[in-house]
C-alpha cells in the first residue's frame, strides 16, 4: 500500500479530487472517494455524491461516507478532510484498505491547522505515515503576496471569527487562506 498526504490550507484540495476523479473516468482506473459522514450530516444541502468545482461538477460512482464499510476493490482510495478524523479513524481505514487492496495507492487530503492555528493530531500521524508528503499552497487572500499557511474563519466582511464548537466549524462556510504574517491567533484577537 502507497499512502500519500496533501495538506494546506483551505482552498487547496478541492481540484486535487476533481482531478483525481476526472483521471479516475478518462484511464479506467477505479477510484474510491471516502468522505466524513458527520461533514454531510451537519450540511445537508450538500450532496456527498458530486464533487464541485468552480460552477464544474463530477458525479463519484464509488463513494464512502465513513463510517460506513469500505468493501469495494479499487486502485486509488482518496481519503477527502482527513483533518475531521481521529487518528484511530485513520487507522481503522488503512487496515480496510489494506485487507481489501495491499496495492491500492491511498491519498489523504486536509487541513494541517484549524482556524485556531492549531495543528490537528490527525496531521502529525499521517506526516509519520505518508510516503509522499506535500504541502499544497496558495497565496494569501488578505495581502495578495506571500503563501498561505493557515486557514481564518471571517464573517462576511472579513472579520475574524473563533468557533469553538467542531460541528459549528464544520458547517460555517466563510474560511479564507492566511500567511502567518496576516493571520490572527486568538490570542491577538
Amino acid at each position: 500500500m502507497i499512502i500519500s498526504y496533501l495538506y494546506g490550507p483551505e482552498e487547496t484540495k478541492s481540484s486535487i479530487v476533481f482531478s483525481q476523479l476526472q483521471f479516475s473516468e478518462a484511464y479506467n482506473v477505479p477510484l474510491t472517494l471516502i468522505r466524513p459522514k458527520i461533514y454531510y450530516l451537519l450540511n445537508r444541502e450538500e450532496d456527498p455524491t458530486y464533487v464541485r468545482l468552480r460552477g464544474k461538477k463530477i458525479k463519484v460512482k464509488n463513494l464512502v461516507l465513513f463510517p460506513e464499510y469500505i468493501q469495494k476493490k479499487t486502485n486509488i482510495y482518496s481519503i477527502e478532510k482527513a483533518h475531521l478524523y481521529s487518528v484511530d479513524d485513520l487507522k481503522q481505514i488503512l487496515s480496510l484498505v489494506e485487507r481489501i487492496n495491499p496495492q491500492a495507492l491511498v491519498m489523504f487530503l486536509g487541513l494541517d491547522r484549524s482556524h485556531f492555528g492549531e495543528v490537528y493530531e490527525s496531521h502529525y500521524f499521517l506526516l509519520d505515515i505518508a510516503y509522499y508528503k506535500e504541502r499544497i499552497f496558495t497565496t494569501c487572500s488578505v495581502c495578495e503576496d506571500r503563501q498561505a499557511v493557515f486557514t481564518q474563519a471571517v464573517d462576511e466582511i472579513g472579520l475574524e471569527l473563533f468557533i469553538p464548537s467542531v460541528e459549528r466549524q464544520i458547517t460555517y462556510k466563510l474560511y479564507e487562506p492566511r500567511c502567518e504574517s496576516c493571520f490572527v491567533f486568538p490570542s491577538d484577537a
